[in-house]
C-alpha cells in the first residue's frame, strides 16, 4: 500500500487587527522553512504586526500565504543584494570566471 503524501506545512493561528480595526483570526500554514525565516525577520510580537501589514496591503484576489513567501523572498533577496555589493569587485570578477570556466 502506498503511502499518502502528506502536508508538510506547519499551521500557526493569529490574532490580527484587520484594515478596517476589527479584530480578525487567521490560520496560517506555511513550510517549516518560511515560518523559521519569518521569525528571524520579526521576532515575537513583530511577527503578528509583519503579517498585519501584508494583510492591509492585500487586494482581494491576493492570497496572505503567497504575500508572505514573497515577503520573505524580497528580504533574503535584499541581502544577497547588499552582499554583492559589499563586495570589491576583484572577488566578484574571479567568482564569476570560475562560475563560467565550470560551466564550459
Amino acid at each position: 500500500m502506498a503511502k499518502k503524501n502528506r502536508s508538510c506545512l506547519v499551521r500557526r493561528h493569529f490574532r490580527l487587527r484587520g484594515p478596517s480595526g476589527d479584530e480578525l483570526r487567521r490560520s496560517i500554514a506555511l513550510e517549516p522553512g518560511f515560518w523559521s525565516a519569518l521569525d528571524d525577520m520579526a521576532p515575537g510580537e513583530k511577527l503578528r504586526l509583519l503579517i498585519e501589514d501584508c494583510l492591509a496591503g492585500l487586494s482581494p484576489d491576493e492570497s496572505l500565504v503567497s504575500i508572505l513567501r514573497c515577503t520573505v523572498m524580497n528580504h533574503y533577496r535584499a541581502l544577497c543584494d547588499e552582499r554583492r555589493l559589499a563586495m570589491r569587485p576583484s572577488e566578484s570578477e574571479g567568482k564569476r570566471e570560475k562560475q563560467i570556466g565550470a560551466r564550459n
